[in-house]
């Protein structure tokens, strides 16, 4: 009997702690409950906000994705004009390269400014030259046997680097100078002198400093128009043999003619026109050259009209 109610007892004592342990597990699994809804709401939180991060980036993206199409656009706008001018370019020299078979330029070739054709910036003083040339071959000389007979001329000066004459038929020759300095030296050591070759025995050599085109017709002109009024002043007693380069001259390089009257003074008779580049007759020529036919002198410088 006691034995039974002590078990009573042992049971009674089992199912208070088992109680116990139930309540125990109950009140842990409550409070994880309770921390695991703070959680969700803390990541619900975390959710709505990494949410908005999303819309801000994808807002940011969509600008940035509209100002790079406009700046694309603007770029390829750029690229076209660009293009555009490049392609202009190439057609013009394209153009120019046409062109180069219709002009013979010359590596040391200058142009006269008094000319009107081009800028004084590409004109070069003939005392800064360094070319001279070697003239009155007779016509239609072979090539090489006219640059051997200048080459051996011309042996005793320095500073000549080429030695060329103007075509497998020529009758001048171009001779080339380092500077302007050797080209001088030649020229002082030649004054008063004229070339001469056996070669060439009985040509009347005479050599120049090297003009432009310009230069060269200028000069050709002013010697048609000197020869011919000198001629007229001999034969009409005007003037002596001696001193008729005196009393009738002219200038080469600018293209005019003159005489000096009774007076001493200068008198223009003919002058070359810069802007038309004719000749033409001064409005003292009549009265100071008397008889003088010039529309006949005139017609054979500027050819007729």
């Amino acid at each position: 009997m006691v034995k039974e109610k002590k078990e009573k007892k042992d049971k009674k004592i089992k199912r208070a702690k088992d109680d116990n342990r139930s309540e125990s597990k109950l009140d842990q699994l409550m409070a994880i409950c309770t921390g695991t809804q703070a959680s969700i709401g803390t990541l619900t939180g975390q959710v709505g906000s990494l949410q908005v991060k999303v819309d801000e980036v994808r807002n940011t993206f969509q600008e940035f994705k509209v100002e790079t199409n406009e700046k694309f656009t603007g770029l390829t706008g750029k690229f076209a004009t660009l293009e555009s001018k490049v392609d202009l370019q190439a057609q013009e020299i394209k153009a120019l390269k046409g062109k180069e078979k219709d002009v013979d330029m010359k590596a040391d070739f200058v142009e006269n400014p008094y000319s009107g054709t081009k800028s004084k910036a590409n004109y070069v003083h003939p005392s800064k030259r360094k070319v001279i040339e070697i003239r009155g071959f007779p016509r239609d000389s072979i090539q090489s046997t006219v640059e051997e007979a200048v080459k051996e001329m011309v042996k005793d000066f320095e500073g000549i680097v080429n030695v060329r004459a103007k075509g497998k038929l020529c009758s001048s020759c171009r001779v080339t100078f380092e500077d302007s300095d050797f080209m001088w030296a030649l020229l002082r050591g030649m004054k008063g002198k004229k070339f001469t070759s056996p070669v060439f025995e009985g040509a009347k050599l005479w050599h120049q400093i090297e003009q432009t085109e310009e230069e060269r017709n200028t000069s050709i002109r002013t010697s048609i128009a000197v020869n011919e009024i000198r001629s007229f002043a001999l034969e009409k007693n005007l003037c002596t043999e001696a001193n008729k380069k005196t009393k009738f001259d002219g200038d080469w390089t600018a293209g005019y003619v003159f005489m000096l009257n009774a007076e001493s003074k200068a008198v223009r008779l003919l002058a070359k026109n810069r802007i038309t580049k004719e000749w033409e007759k001064t409005s003292e020529a009549d009265a100071n050259l008397k008889d003088f036919d010039f529309g006949d002198l005139l017609e054979k410088i500027n050819g007729p009209k």
